[in-house]
């Protein structure tokens, strides 16, 4: 199964994990990821892949929407 979900805007989400793929595409503006790797900004035209189990964060959100796809 796949799901999409908009997030406009995109604001704070706290450390979270999930049991499944997240791929994450900014639309508009930028975000900070953070995560075991470290952290990034993420701004308009990145793409991130996630992996199940992935902590991570995203806060400093300016003017920020993701399209993330959950599979």
């Amino acid at each position: 199964p796949v799901r999409v979900q908009l997030l406009d805007p995109h604001g704070d989400a706290g450390w979270h994990d999930h049991e499944f793929h997240e791929i994450a595409f900014v639309l508009r503006g930028s975000i900070r990821h953070r995560w075991s790797e470290g952290e990034e900004t993420l701004r308009a035209g990145d793409v991130r892949v996630l992996t199940p189990r992935c902590v991570h964060a995203y806060d400093r959100a300016r003017d920020c929407a993701v399209i993330n796809l959950y599979y």
